[in-house]
């Protein structure tokens, strides 16, 4: 056999295999194996005021998802078994501007939901059965106009702690607040309002690294903050406003990884793009990636996890569609995927979540629908989802997490409700 006869074999072959392969995984790109379990914002009706599933919590034996509506206030949903649903609290909790339910935590025996109220400002309820509710905190911590949405909340040493502030201009100074209980009931605010400056406008993130307690904030006008705690009242200031740059408008993700604590930036309307920085000490930080990824309409690192050896890191970009860049080491990224999957209405990577022994990235898409892809091994990656359910108006997964056995997808849609849907292999 001539070289040119094997050349053209061999590059048969690889065609043959490849056409397979686009078959094969063309038929695993469907919802057969996806099983919707709740819609119509959550209760079946179709309710287009509950566009979003946005918070979600395994506490006992229950999945809670908890929604966002508009009309009659946010909604706490459970199930056992991940079919059945049963509304837990009364709309709202009785007051129809508590409009989303934006956070959730366990601490102790306890459930915790934060609202997002801009009328009176944000509530904290918890509940030991998942069925009876108790509002624990005066409304707004007693600052209505800069504490609407209970933003971030996390759990450090023997305590429950909750970052506050508002959205853009919806609020006024004195800037975010953290607060913090042991019991549940009682609150103390431990840092100073805004951390001292009132352009700190949300206590955006939180995160436990090496024994201390981080937030990162919202700054529209010097750039986004990180604050360390150890013993939870005392902050330090741990980077330069915007980590040197004011377009560093808000510390959007952070993630562990190895031995370091890495926090993503998202850019506001300037040319810088996100960036990634990482710390080893907590002081001491190092900008590990170029400028947006090399191309500064990558605007917000929105995502991160860890999967296997490496670091993943998801990406907002509105031009040329979504990205998602790895990492072994920290410092050396390289993209996994085509931009925006190969769609640039794929404009976000909305959520990283390790199922089983895979790596799951959810989108923002609002062409032709919010989509699920898969990857083994956090290099090639594969469809396993039909484009936004097969309902386009399901434009973002807005929360996934797994529970027991399966891997859970909540949606955003304005149209016809929020949805949920599972699936017990990923495919």
């Amino acid at each position: 056999m001539t070289l040119k006869s094997r050349y053209l074999k061999t590059a048969f072959v690889i065609a043959l295999v490849n056409i397979i392969l686009v078959l094969i995984f063309s038929g695993l790109a469907t919802a057969d194996n996806w099983e919707m379990v709740a819609h119509g914002g959550m209760g079946g009706a179709f309710s287009y005021y509950s566009y979003g599933a946005y918070s979600t919590a395994v506490f006992g034996s229950y999945l809670y998802v908890g929604t966002n509506n508009e009309s009659v206030g946010c909604q706490i949903w459970r199930t056992a078994d991940g079919i059945n649903w049963t509304k837990v609290n009364t709309d709202g909790f009785g007051d129809a501007r508590n409009r989303a339910a934006f956070s959730m935590s366990v601490f102790g025996s306890n459930l915790y939901v934060g609202t997002w109220n801009d009328s009176v400002g944000c509530q904290i309820w918890r509940t030991a059965d998942g069925m009876n509710w108790t509002k624990v905190n005066t409304d707004g911590f007693g600052y209505v106009n800069s504490n609407k949405i209970a933003f971030s909340m996390s759990v450090f040493g023997s305590h429950l702690y909750v970052g506050t502030g508002v959205y853009g201009d919806e609020g006024s100074s004195p800037g975010c607040q953290i607060w913090r209980t042991a019991d549940g009931i009682n609150w103390t605010k431990v840092n100073t309002d805004g951390f001292g400056d009132s352009n700190n406008d949300a206590a955006f993130s939180m995160r436990v690294f090496a024994s201390q307690i981080y937030a990162g904030t919202y700054n529209r006008s010097t750039g986004c903050e990180v604050w360390r705690s150890s013993d939870g009242t005392t902050w330090s200031q741990v980077n330069g406003d915007g980590f040197g740059d004011s377009q560093n408008w808000v510390a959007f993700s952070m993630e562990v990884f190895g031995l370091d604590l890495y926090v993503g930036t998202g850019a506001g309307e300037g040319t810088i793009g996100c960036q990634v920085w990482r710390t080893s000490n907590g002081t001491n930080w190092t900008k590990v990636n170029t400028d947006g990824f090399g191309d500064n309409r990558t605007r917000a690192a929105t995502s991160m996890e860890v999967f296997g050896s490496d670091l993943y890191v998801g990406t907002r970009n509105e031009i040329d569609g979504c990205q998602i860049w790895r990492s072994a080491d920290g410092t050396n990224w390289t993209e996994v995927i085509p931009e925006g999957f190969g769609d640039t209405s794929n404009r976000e990577v909305s959520a990283l979540v390790v199922f089983a022994t895979d790596l799951y990235a959810g989108t923002v898409n609002w062409g032709t629908g919010c989509e699920i892809w898969r990857s083994t091994n956090g290099e090639f990656w594969m469809q396993v989802n039909t484009d936004g359910f097969a309902e386009p108006r399901s434009t973002a997964v807005s929360s996934m997490c797994t529970f027991g056995s399966h891997l859970y997808v909540g949606t955003r849609n304005d149209s016809v409700g929020c949805q949920v849907w599972r699936s017990a292999d990923g495919t």
